[in-house]
């Protein structure tokens, strides 16, 4: 019989593609998340983003579909779409709604220009009481780290998703809508869909 021998976690870990990419995407998609591997070995603060202290998975409205334009870009080979992955998703309490654009492996920049490139619908689903939004955008990587930026919609030209070809590199972009009172709710900043309607059950200005 051959000697059992014990392999670092950090072995595994170099060879383990896309692990913050899977998470992200299991959390947009509202498709199953679920540790795979023993508890000693467990990455806490990436099983985290992804549901809450109960376990409680985090999940937008509606499943994360490819934006409008890229079925263009596809069945052309040209156009206006994007080169590689973005989605769109929203979560809606109250008839306020929270947007999320997420982008990955792109081979090419590519500019989303009042959202009216992205998808019709999300453009539709964003918009607050007060018909503005504010964006907040966060830049993954392998260790979580990212970039916020505020800006309001309406007055905003529009925002470019960067080519990278490294999955563990990507972009989410998430929104806010601000209320009556001048105020927006941005929710839990370290978890992938920061307001879900599994987490708020409403908002009261």
């Amino acid at each position: 019989h051959g000697k059992a021998t014990w392999t670092p976690l950090s072995w595994w870990i170099r060879r383990s593609k896309w692990l913050t990419l899977n998470a992200l995407v299991g959390s947009l998609s509202r498709g199953p998340v679920t540790p795979g591997d023993g508890i000693e070995f467990m990455d806490r603060e990436l099983i985290m983003r992804s549901c809450d202290q109960s376990g409680r998975l985090l999940h937008p409205s509606r499943p994360a579909l490819n934006v409008d334009a890229t079925f263009w870009r596809r069945a052309f080979g040209s156009g206006p779409g994007p080169n590689g992955e973005v989605w769109s998703t929203w979560t809606s309490i109250q008839h306020s709604n929270w947007g999320y654009l997420f982008g990955a492996v792109l081979k090419d920049d590519y500019t989303v220009t009042g959202l009216q490139q992205a998808s019709r619908h999300f453009e539709a689903n964003i918009v607050g009481r007060t018909g503005f939004s504010v964006v907040f955008s966060v830049v993954y990587g392998r260790q979580g780290k990212g970039s916020v930026e505020f800006v309001n919609l309406r007055d905003f030209d529009g925002f470019s998703l960067k080519s990278n070809n490294d999955p563990e590199r990507y972009t989410l972009l998430r929104t806010a809508p601000v209320d009556v009172n001048g105020l927006a709710l941005l929710g839990e900043a370290e978890k992938w869909i920061s307001v879900s309607e599994w987490r708020f059950e409403r908002v009261m200005s």
